[in-house]
């Protein structure tokens, strides 16, 4: 989508990235993406991320996309598992949605993360605090706000630019994720 404005972009393909290779390494054939909404940049380099690393595996019926918010989280869970209901596992794009996805996993009589480990993207201060200690891929938030004040701040050029952030995205293991129930 082009717009007249300045972007500062994180890495989000390689967050993605790194939370699926996560969940692989652990033995999870089957993993879920949890998709922000359609169309939008940062949506759809998470979505290169998830499916560079599930490679082969990568199947559009494992993807769901649900606004940034719990309730939609939670509806889009449910539909991924309508879906495809042996997945052992969720990558969830958005840390927000994840807290949906927690909620609809317990609802529907699974545990995370023996039934299904859960990882998101962004952290959030209280997600070591959950019910599930969440495990997340925290993403260089600071360094992002630092050069969108700097951006703002310096006179205004012709050309807009696109601004990417070199901070790498950190995995940060909590008690959301676990090996599949078969590989323990």
């Amino acid at each position: 989508m082009d717009i007249d404005a300045h972007l500062v972009q994180l890495p989000d393909e390689h967050a993605a990235s790194l939370a699926t290779r996560h969940l692989l390494e652990f033995g999870h054939q089957r993993t879920g993406c949890l998709a922000t909404a359609k169309n939008l940049t940062f949506t759809n380099a998470r979505v290169a991320g998830w499916r560079r690393a599930m490679g082969e595996r990568a199947d559009d019926s494992l993807i769901v996309h649900a606004s940034r918010d719990s309730a939609n989280g939670k509806e889009a869970t449910r539909r991924l598992f309508r879906a495809c209901p042996n997945i052992t596992a969720i990558v969830c794009l958005n840390v927000i949605a994840a807290i949906g996805a927690l909620r609809q996993i317990r609802e529907m009589g699974q545990r995370v993360p023996e039934d299904v480990s859960v990882i998101a993207i962004h952290d959030l201060i209280f997600a070591p605090d959950l019910m599930v200690p969440l495990s997340v891929v925290a993403m260089p938030l600071n360094e992002m706000g630092g050069i969108a004040v700097k951006t703002v701040c310096t006179p205004p050029e012709t050309a807009k630019t696109t601004i990417s952030i070199d901070c790498k995205p950190r995995l940060i293991l909590r008690a959301s994720t676990t090996r599949p129930a078969g590989l323990r």
